[in-house]
């Protein structure tokens, strides 16, 4: 006689018999277990659910409904509707007369203005009005211009400052001397509230300063390093000299020029600082810097530490 698995419908082989020879295997036998605890726990909820079920009348409207006596969540209201309005939240209750009132001066502010921005804010206005049982009052949207970039006439944000975009903001001069004038603005303010000390003079001395260090020295020359000139209002306008030598009332700012200053941009930021260093008084003389480890090289220095004590002393 043939037998089959009353759970998974298999055929049952005869050595391997579960459950009185109900079962294939154990698996089986403990599923169709757990299956009928299951299904015996839901038919009992069901039934506790069935004689705990009360009829109630709604405090608000007057109608019957359905609830679980003995709950937490225990219904008191038919509705979201009536249990607001019986609780006076006003907010989630409108009349069909403020309805049409809203929709007709929806509909006029629609027509006067068409901007998506004027829309959600006339929408976040009467929400809000309603929140806190205001007059529905329509306010005049006043639609900001668009700003365009002052070079390529793109269109850019309306709180931007520079009125230039972010390409031409760093590509092109103008825009470059606006980063620079933030750049300075910023670091002025952090100076001015201390969280910043200000540039101050470097501690280390390349090898050409130091070779021009022992040319004063073993020459009686008197000097000062790294000695500062205030050029302007602020506190970080200065600049550092390599030597300051004084002779006779006159101020002579002697700088050693390593290879960065033969770039371009190093040219300029040179020119404009020999030229206030003039306005204050101060004759700046540059000595190019070459390598002194040849005899070309040794020679070149040679004649321009002899040049400047020519100079020197005819002062």
């Amino acid at each position: 006689m043939i037998r089959y698995c009353e759970y998974c419908k298999k055929e049952i082989d005869e050595k391997n018999v579960y459950g009185k020879g109900r079962f294939c295997n154990k698996r089986c036998q403990l599923l169709s277990i757990k299956d009928k605890g299951r299904q015996a726990a839901i038919e009992k909820a069901k039934a506790i659910k069935q004689e705990k079920t009360v009829k109630k009348i709604c405090p608000c409207c007057g109608k019957e409904f359905e609830t679980v006596s003995g709950r937490k969540d225990e219904k008191k209201f038919c509705s979201l509707h009536c249990s607001a309005t019986y609780s006076g939240n006003k907010s989630r209750n409108v009349s069909d007369e403020q309805k049409k009132i809203v929709s007709a001066k929806m509909k006029a502010f629609y027509e006067a203005y068409p901007e998506k921005k004027a829309i959600c804010s006339i929408n976040a206005q009467k929400l809000n009005n309603r929140r806190h049982n205001l007059k529905n009052e329509i306010k005049p949207y006043t639609v900001k211009p668009e700003r365009l970039c002052s070079i390529c006439h793109t269109k850019i944000k309306f709180n931007n400052k520079t009125g230039l975009c972010q390409h031409c903001l760093r590509t092109t001069e103008q825009g470059k001397a606006i980063m620079a004038k933030n750049a300075k603005i910023a670091a002025d303010n952090l100076v001015a509230s201390g969280k910043h000390q200000g540039w101050k003079t470097r501690n280390i001395s390349s090898y050409a300063e130091k070779f021009w260090t022992r040319v004063l020295d073993n020459n009686g020359i008197p000097y000062k390093r790294e000695f500062t000139v205030n050029y302007g209002k602020r506190l970080n306008e200065h600049y550092f000299l390599d030597f300051l030598i004084q002779k006779n009332n006159v101020n002579v700012d002697l700088e050693i020029d390593g290879k960065q200053h033969q770039y371009e941009d190093r040219k300029k930021h040179d020119e404009v600082r020999d030229k206030r260093l003039s306005d204050c008084g101060y004759i700046v003389y540059r000595i190019k810097w070459n390598e002194v480890n040849s005899e070309k090289g040794k020679l070149e220095m040679k004649e321009k530490i002899n040049n400047f004590l020519e100079y020197l002393n005819s002062i």
